[in-house]
């Protein structure tokens, strides 16, 4: 795309090379560039979608504005998150290899261009998402979703609007806590809202 009258921006590598000239690198300036893009992202805290291009043991890799970019485990939403039993590692990256090719939203949660470091987060992005969802709703209101996780204190539900939520153990009825499974679709009435959660119960539908 290069041709004469075309306004590029350069870094300068050298005052005088061998041949007498000056030395300029496009890409050492598309490099600054990109650099100062995904700082601004990063404080600003906007949720970005990247796709998975690479992984190892340890997370997965993506591309941010040409930089390669890291994703921790940990940083992982749960939906994502490889549960595998004794931390098997070729498990672990059997289900990682899954994600290749996949669109992720996310933050940047730590930017070091002097490190060439650039770490994202789906866990961060999805905690964000949730707070929006969180406030747009009312305690009273009856809400629908589907279990996407059950524990000993509860189960997780994910409402119809992405939002995730909360049914302790003490807001679900004997009848409902034999047939309590993942993926069954489920109404609720909402007791608690906050900007970090959103508790539900089963037993605030009965007539008092």
């Amino acid at each position: 795309a290069l041709k004469p009258g075309l306004k590029v921006k350069a870094v300068l590598m050298d005052l005088e090379n061998e041949e007498g000239l000056r030395e300029l690198s496009l890409k050492r300036a598309q490099m600054k560039s990109a650099w100062q893009e995904v700082q601004e992202i990063y404080e600003k805290g906007v949720i970005i979608p990247v796709r998975i291009v690479n992984l190892n043991k340890g997370g997965l890799i993506a591309e941010v504005i040409g930089l390669q970019a890291f994703m921790p485990l940990s940083q992982l939403a749960d939906e994502h998150y490889p549960k595998v039993e004794n931390g098997n590692i070729q498990e672990i990256v059997r289900i990682l290899q899954t994600y290749r090719n996949q669109e992720f939203q996310v933050r940047i949660i730590d930017v070091d261009e002097t490190q060439n470091k650039l770490i994202i987060s789906e866990k961060a992005a999805r905690q964000a998402l949730e707070k929006e969802k969180a406030v747009q709703h009312n305690i009273g209101e009856i809400v629908e979703g589907k279990i996407i996780e059950t524990t000993d204190f509860g189960a997780f539900v994910r409402l119809n609007d992405g939002a995730d939520a909360l049914i302790p153990k003490s807001e679900i009825d004997e009848e409902n806590t034999l047939i309590m499974s993942v993926g069954q679709k489920i109404e609720a009435r909402i007791i608690e809202v906050s900007p970090d959660k959103i508790v539900l119960s089963l037993k605030a539908l009965k007539p008092s």
